[in-house]
């Protein structure tokens, strides 16, 4: 001891800081640990909000999209839409020269109607009518309510002559519409 007893103290000092290190250490990946761990947790919960709010976007979306295109009176298509989807027929007859037909309805003396009977009596006849056309068309073809009292049907993949039948067919249909208040 005497003769190394500095040498001994330097080691065991040497030692005991390293144990000391050691400890700090272990105690510092500890609350690294705790804390990646808490990061995980709050990663996941975050991702799940965005999941969940992602789809609720994504819903909003499709419903503003249907809200866009679509009259709120009668629930047919808007004019916005039928524009499109006649830009869409164009493009189709300029590739493939397939034919379609337009065909534009309009309800007679319906301003007579409003100032006779009411708007509600009105919007009770548009609704009608865009019942009645929905109905009678075929699922490839598209109704909308083109302005207030006009309807405009497409009729896809449809030469002049078919369009003039779906034309009457149309007519007939809504001519025979009784409308009960």
């Amino acid at each position: 001891w005497d003769l190394y007893k500095w040498q001994i103290l330097g080691v065991l000092a040497v030692v005991v800081f390293e144990a000391i290190l050691i400890i700090v250490l272990l105690f510092v990946r500890a609350r690294q640990l705790k804390a990646e761990a808490g990061l995980r947790r709050l990663n996941m919960e975050l991702e799940n909000m965005v999941r969940d709010r992602t789809h609720e976007l994504v819903k909003l979306n499709g419903q503003l999209e249907l809200t866009a295109r679509t009259d709120g009176l009668t629930g047919l298509n808007n004019r916005r839409y039928m524009s499109e989807r006649i830009t869409d027929e164009f493009a189709r007859f300029a590739r493939h020269g397939k034919a379609f037909s337009l065909v534009i309805a309009d309800v007679d003396w319906f301003k007579k109607i409003n100032d006779s009977f009411g708007h509600q009596v009105g919007d009770c006849i548009l609704k009608s009518i865009a019942d009645d056309l929905r109905t009678e068309i075929r699922a490839c073809d598209s109704v909308a309510r083109w302005g207030g009292e006009e309807f405009l049907i497409l009729g896809t993949s449809c030469e002049i002559s078919e369009g003039i039948t779906l034309a009457e067919k149309l007519r007939s249909a809504v001519e025979r519409l009784e409308i009960v208040f």
